[in-house]
């Protein structure tokens, strides 16, 4: 199957990995100030496991 893009989904997908980046950072942030590393690791984990397995909200 091919995805046909268009202005409008890769204005979309720009916006998707930008909101992505932001929360992947303030998820960082937040780890830290709260001295809980094992919280950014399991959620990394999770993360990547929801993109290759193509988890929905």
């Amino acid at each position: 199957m091919t995805r046909t893009t268009t202005p409008a989904t890769r204005t979309a997908d720009v916006k998707a990995a930008t909101n992505g980046r932001q929360t992947t950072a303030d998820l960082a942030f937040l780890a830290r100030a709260m001295k809980a590393p094992a919280l950014l690791d399991a959620a990394e984990r999770l993360a990547e496991r929801a993109r290759t397995e193509s988890w929905t909200h």
